[in-house]
């Protein structure tokens, strides 16, 4: 049997001082981003899907998306997973997304300015991997479910990146091409995983609000 998962980005951040929050900074969930998710949980709902349990990254901005989606689909257990977290990039919580835009050029993998002297961070082909891994675990111990991966918006872009890119070095933030292959925060990737554990289907979900 096929098991659909929804790879699904957190929502608006509380972050009034624009840092790289990253897995350093723990932020909250604005209202808005709350709304985002109810609106993302009803899209799916919609669609005639429910999920059998939510696995969820453990940063706050997370959990909190994961607890609001249990809002339209109450009594949905929710599951911490720790390959679900934020990209490891150690130290740049001291800098500000302004910064990441204009002197990193969006690239914090690639750049390699002195802010980046003793630091190494976790390189995308790397975190596809360990989101992958989830992906394949929990496909196996929900066969023929629908689960939804609640994560961080590098996760999710280098996985889907590798599902379609399946050898070789994945793209950087600014060179992943046409517009909606990085998912905007609290949009889904649909996941459909066949037998051998193969993903047969992979689409962007936008909620309809």
């Amino acid at each position: 049997m096929s098991t659909n998962i929804y790879l699904i980005r957190h929502g608006d951040v509380d972050n009034p001082d624009n840092v790289c929050y990253g897995r350093e900074v723990d932020v909250p969930l604005t209202e808005l981003g709350r709304r985002q998710l109810r609106a993302i949980g009803e899209t799916i709902k919609q669609r005639g899907d429910s999920p059998s349990a939510i696995y969820t990254s453990p940063m706050m901005r997370a959990v909190d998306s994961s607890r609001t989606i249990t809002e339209v689909f109450p009594e949905t257990p929710i599951v911490v997973d720790k390959g679900l977290l934020e990209a490891d990039t150690p130290g740049l919580a001291q800098y500000s997304i302004p910064w990441m835009e204009t002197v990193a050029n969006s690239d914090i993998y690639n750049y390699t300015g002195p802010e980046m002297a003793g630091i190494t961070v976790e390189q995308p082909e790397e975190i596809a991997e360990r989101v992958l891994e989830v992906v394949q675990r929990v496909s196996k111990e929900h066969d023929g479910q629908t689960v939804f991966l609640v994560s961080h918006g590098d996760p999710i872009a280098f996985a889907w990146a590798r599902i379609r890119q399946a050898e070789g070095k994945l793209p950087s933030r600014i060179t992943f091409g046409p517009e909606g292959t990085y998912p905007e925060k609290s949009e889904a990737v649909r996941l459909v995983v066949g037998e051998g554990g193969n993903i047969v289907e992979h689409k962007l979900i936008r909620s309809e609000e």
